[in-house]
């Protein structure tokens, strides 16, 4: 095979997964974010508790808790979460193991939404775990 069909096939492949995945950023588990703001109720990207997050949480804190749960994830250093756009890095996650189960839940009927939420929370204890060590 010729190196650019090879780079073609990857590529189809890294775009199909980024389609699947979730989108994590790390506004969603700092703890200076708030999730409703001023008279307008403006969300500035914290998607748990304040007891489930970290001040600025860094991208190599983020790949440690994702490794503590084992979780195939892809870093995305060019991206940004709109709501929170100087900072920049995003990563897509499997929430789906290859058999179609979710990764976070499989003692529950697979449900995305749930899944998702539990992975964020699951996420944020294993940051406060590594911002402790």
């Amino acid at each position: 095979q010729s190196e650019a069909f090879r780079r073609t096939n990857a590529e189809e492949l890294y775009r199909e997964v980024k389609k699947k995945w979730v989108s994590i950023y790390p506004a969603y588990f700092d703890s200076t974010k708030s999730i409703t703001e001023g008279m307008h109720k403006h969300n500035t990207g914290r998607r748990l508790s304040k007891n489930l997050c970290i001040d600025h949480p860094n991208p190599e804190e983020i790949v440690r808790a994702l490794n503590m749960l084992m979780i195939r994830s892809i870093f995305e250093g060019d991206k940004c979460y709109p709501k929170d756009w100087m900072t920049r890095g995003r990563w897509k996650v499997e929430l789906k193991d290859n058999n179609n189960v979710a990764n976070i839940t499989h003692q529950y009927q697979y449900n995305e939404t749930y899944a998702e939420e539990k992975l964020l929370r699951e996420i944020g204890k294993k940051l406060i775990l590594v911002r402790k060590k």
